[in-house]
């Protein structure tokens, strides 16, 4: 294999898991070209990447919503690089069928429920709520040989993304940058999707604030998010200004050198829970509807939480197989038991 395609498409944090298949391939092929296809949404957490030769981006909604004519141009660009293998990481017959007809004579995959019409070789999505996603992708690499349960994810920054995260925190009056808490309040949404029941009350974010400020006055609560999550943040500023708040102030490398610098990260389930995974850092996820099990790796899972009630998780596939009560199993998570796992991690720097 000489000239590797791997498709990836829809959240950046799905993206972000398949960096440890991505590590794995370019060990075993240091010298083939491997482009990645993915959505201009997630492609910034692919920038920098050593892993890849290079990022072919095509604006999200063409797939999702099967834009033709502008199918058929990306298609006529992959045909253009004359691939010779396609790696897809989605089970998407659809997107499989675009690796196709692309001319790309080894087509390997994730399928679903057997739909494998247009891969030469596939292997079956695993699903269950414990099962760690990642490890999905590097199954698909088993097809070419390649066997791998290292699942630690990557990602890439330069001392220029450091350096302005640096100097926009000093400029919000952020004096001890050792001392940092992020908060992502938002999330949970991308061009395909929004799932307002993954994110926890904006009022228990409120409370868990008060509460850290009180016993740990040293520290400052920085909130992140994109432009879409900036109504959320700003109404938590709100209640307590003594935050800083940079909701659509930072691009995803300055996100990611914010996390890495943070001495705990709280979080739904986000591309920030990934990208604190990736980087080792304490990271309390937050968990209702979706598996902490499927997204967390073990050695993170004391850090984070599942909703108490019976019926979570229940997010299977993307569909709720639930009760669907946007609500229910997050509230069931009280800012006390999120609060206890703060204390346990920063009494750790005492």
């Amino acid at each position: 294999m000489n000239k590797i395609l791997i498709i990836k498409t829809h959240a950046i944090g799905d993206v972000l898991m398949t960096t440890p298949a991505l590590r794995s391939l370019r060990t075993s092929f240091p010298r083939a070209e491997i482009s990645v296809l993915v959505g201009n949404w997630s492609a910034p957490i692919l920038k920098n990447n050593s892993y890849i030769t290079r990022l072919i981006e095509f604006e999200d909604d063409i797939v999702h919503k099967k834009k033709i004519i502008n199918l058929i141009k990306i298609v006529l660009i992959l045909r253009s690089y004359k691939f010779d293998t396609a790696i897809i990481f989605h089970p998407s017959p659809f997107i499989h069928l675009i690796a196709m007809c692309a001319g790309i004579k080894k087509r390997y995959g994730l399928c679903r429920h057997g739909k494998s019409f247009f891969l030469t070789s596939s292997i079956e999505e695993n699903g269950s709520y414990d099962f760690y996603y990642p490890q999905n992708f590097l199954n698909v690499l088993v097809k070419i040989g390649i066997k791998s349960k290292d699942t630690k994810m990557n990602v890439f920054s330069t001392p220029g993304d450091f350096n302005s995260v640096k100097e926009l925190l000093l400029k919000k009056g952020v004096k001890k940058l050792d001392k940092l808490i992020l908060i992502a309040p938002g999330g949970a949404s991308n061009p395909k999707e929004k799932i307002a029941a993954r994110l926890w009350p904006v009022s228990y974010f409120i409370i868990l604030v008060r509460k850290i400020i009180r016993d740990f006055p040293e520290y400052t609560i920085v909130f992140s998010g994109a432009e879409n999550d900036i109504a959320i943040t700003a109404q938590i500023h709100g209640e307590i200004p003594n935050t800083i708040d940079l909701a659509g102030e930072t691009n995803i490398q300055e996100l990611v050198c914010l996390v890495e610098i943070s001495r705990a990260i709280i979080c739904n389930d986000s591309s920030v829970l990934h990208i604190g995974i990736a980087q080792n850092r304490p990271t309390i996820g937050i968990f209702g509807p979706t598996s902490l099990r499927s997204r967390v790796p073990e050695i993170q899972i004391p850090n984070s939480i599942q909703s108490s009630e019976k019926c979570s998780p229940c997010n299977h596939y993307g569909k709720f197989l639930g009760c669907k009560e946007n609500g229910k199993c997050m509230n069931a998570i009280t800012p006390e038991i999120v609060f206890r796992k703060v204390k346990d991690i920063l009494n750790i720097f005492k």
